[in-house]
């Protein structure tokens, strides 16, 4: 999935990582709880900060 991110601000970002995980959640029959979306994005942000550290 392409997310481009415009400086630091990464609210479009998150915004449509959202949706993603909740789709691809529906997608596999889980459930789509609020903190299981929580979880995932804390993830994803733990994995870009190691990958790409000049983006934040």
């Amino acid at each position: 999935m392409n997310c481009p991110v415009h400086g630091k601000d990464h609210t479009g970002a998150r915004a449509k990582l959202h949706a993603r995980i909740r789709r691809d959640l529906a997608k596999f029959d889980y459930p789509s709880k609020e903190e299981v979306i929580k979880l995932i994005l804390k993830q994803m942000e733990t994995f870009a900060r190691e990958w790409a550290p000049q983006a934040w």
